[in-house]
């Protein structure tokens, strides 16, 4: 997904952060915007409601991204001294700086841990909203990085793979009709490429 939010080809992510209470059984479920960020979810059986917000902020909202990199080797001629997991192989010298690529291997750190300055890419949410996850468009496949094919069926079929290969294995198969966070973005300035 990385090298798509740096190119620009994808400008939209689901999430399911927030939704648990309504992803134990999603069908019992309505849910209805309420105002920026707030929603109303209402079960249809027992007319209980709850409302809630997103939890990734609302239209208008600065968002930055998180990846794999490494600052093991510091370096002041790369963007702020990092180098990033995600970017290919094949532009950069596989002995780089007198390092292997196996070396770098054992250093990546985790995205979770990547400080605000060593972010490359910020954006703005312009689009949020809550839905099922099947609920999903050709033009929300394609801004979610499936590529192009020849039908809206095989593009959906495509997105399934890919949710499956990121969710599945936190407990949120395809073949279930989740509730999901639909977060749209569009890239601000560039940043800075000044040492962290």
């Amino acid at each position: 997904m990385v090298p798509g939010v740096l190119d620009g080809s994808v400008t939209t992510t689901r999430r399911t952060n927030g939704l648990k209470k309504f992803n134990e059984s999603p069908d019992d479920w309505v849910a209805h915007h309420i105002d920026g960020a707030e929603w109303e979810f209402k079960n249809i059986k027992t007319l209980a409601d709850y409302h809630i917000k997103c939890p990734y902020g609302q239209i208008g909202d600065g968002l930055w991204m998180r990846e794999a990199y490494s600052r093991a080797f510091r370096r002041t001629d790369i963007q702020n001294g990092c180098i990033y997991k995600a970017d290919s192989r094949e532009l950069l010298n596989p002995v780089y700086g007198g390092h292997t690529w196996s070396q770098y291997d054992k250093c990546w750190r985790s995205p979770r841990f990547m400080p605000r300055w060593a972010s490359r890419k910020d954006m703005v949410i312009t689009e949020l909203r809550v839905e099922r996850l099947w609920d999903i468009t050709e033009e929300d496949c394609k801004a979610e990085g499936v590529w192009e094919l020849c039908s809206p069926y095989l593009m959906r079929a495509e997105f399934q793979e890919l949710w499956d290969s990121i969710n599945a294995k936190r407990g949120y198969p395809c073949e279930v009709n989740w509730w999901v966070w639909v977060i749209g973005w569009t890239p601000t300035a560039p940043k800075s490429t000044q040492n962290g």
